[in-house]
């Protein structure tokens, strides 16, 4: 499936929108992003055409390679914010059952969720080995660890967070907001989501 970003600001909630579904038509959102991790198509959601359409908007960016763009004379990559693949890895079954859980499944691969930063940012994440099920969660899959355990990151996105909308996830004195409860994870996706919308239409316009 195809969509433009026209398409998508027309839909009744466009922070609703998993971007998978451009691929998997599947309704339970956990077993959708199981099959969105398993096929092996070169499918990305958060450097899809569309998603790359969208930040070169919000950034008045002229053209994107992969998942970069120049903005301002620096290059910026994109990447999702919030992993739920390390959450679901560390949920035990009763978590993974809960209605908040699930809808972490859906809202992981929308536009609320998909955040840039510095080139490379993105290979500061912690490996995963599926087979042994072992990884560092402790890096960008919780954006609140990833701060911590970079620093220099952290004080990149809070000097740039009202520019990349992202003020949502901290206090006024520079601390990030704690990511332990799901459901914060879940408001603070929808919350950036539908700031991004309302900017977009007026870029759209």
């Amino acid at each position: 499936m195809y969509m433009t970003v026209q398409e998508l600001l027309e839909l009744d909630e466009p922070w609703e929108y998993d971007f998978k579904r451009l691929r998997y038509d599947e309704f339970n959102p956990v077993k959708r992003f199981w099959k969105y991790k398993k096929t092996d198509d070169n499918f990305d959601c958060d450097c899809c055409d569309l998603a790359m359409q969208i930040q070169l908007r919000l950034f008045g960016a002229e053209s994107y390679f992969g998942r970069n763009f120049e903005f301002q004379g620096q290059k910026l990559e994109t990447d999702t914010l919030n992993s739920f693949e390390s959450r679901y890895w560390q949920a035990t079954c009763e978590e993974r059952k809960s209605d908040s859980f699930i809808r972490f499944a859906h809202l992981t691969h929308t536009i609320g969720n998909f955040a840039v930063g510095p080139a490379g940012f993105n290979c500061l994440k912690g490996p995963y080995d599926e087979a042994k099920q072992t990884g560092d969660w402790t890096n960008f899959d919780r954006f609140d660890a990833f701060c911590k355990k970079h620093a220099d990151m952290q004080s990149w996105f809070f000097e740039h967070r009202y520019e990349i909308l992202m003020e949502m996830y901290f206090k006024n004195d520079g601390s990030i907001i704690p990511l332990d409860n799901i459901n914060t994870v879940n408001d603070l996706i929808v919350e950036r989501g539908k700031k991004i919308v309302a900017k977009l239409k007026k870029i759209v316009s």
